[in-house]
């Protein structure tokens, strides 16, 4: 039988440069797990930070700012490592520095996470990844003592954010 899947093998074979758009549509309706955990911040409290950086580093923010900004705490946990944690709750995080290039503009914050720096992506020039503030950071960044944010526990289910814990199987 002819099938919307097999054909959809069959278009990303006879057509490599379609591939990273096809080959994702087969994975749909297979849970992968949680993306990743993270603190994130709700308007106001970015609303802040954004009015902080403008008066602090002096340059104004790129248009393209991040999407449900946060810091990502662990990429890719297991369902085990979502459950052990409490999501929903509150978490201070503080600002200690801050880097930009032409490309993007991140703060550093004082919450451990598996990154090597870690840090809140503000806004990135168009068509930047966020992820590129890993690789700012590597270069430095300028040492502050910046305000506390208020953000919520939550994880990414690669849909939307998640501020409650899910239900164990």
């Amino acid at each position: 039988m002819d099938t919307l899947r097999s054909r959809t093998v069959r278009l990303a074979y006879a057509n490599p440069l379609l591939r990273p758009h096809l080959l994702p549509l087969l994975r749909v309706g297979k849970s992968a797990g949680p993306v990743y955990l993270g603190v994130f911040f709700p308007s106001n409290a970015m609303s802040a930070l954004h009015a902080w950086w403008e008066e602090e580093v002096g340059t104004p923010l790129f248009l393209d700012l991040a999407n449900d900004p946060h810091v990502t705490l662990k990429f890719k946990p297991s369902m085990d490592e979502i459950l052990a944690q409490p999501i929903g709750k509150s978490m201070k995080v503080t600002i200690l520095g801050w880097a930009e290039d032409d490309k993007i503009q991140t703060v550093v914050v004082d919450t451990p996470t598996a990154n090597p720096v870690s840090h809140i992506t503000l806004a990135t020039a168009p068509g930047v990844p966020a992820a590129y503030s890993k690789s700012l950071l590597q270069h430095g960044y300028t040492h502050v003592r910046g305000p506390t944010l208020l953000g919520v526990l939550g994880y990414s289910d690669g849909k939307q954010i998640q501020f409650k814990a899910p239900q164990s199987a």
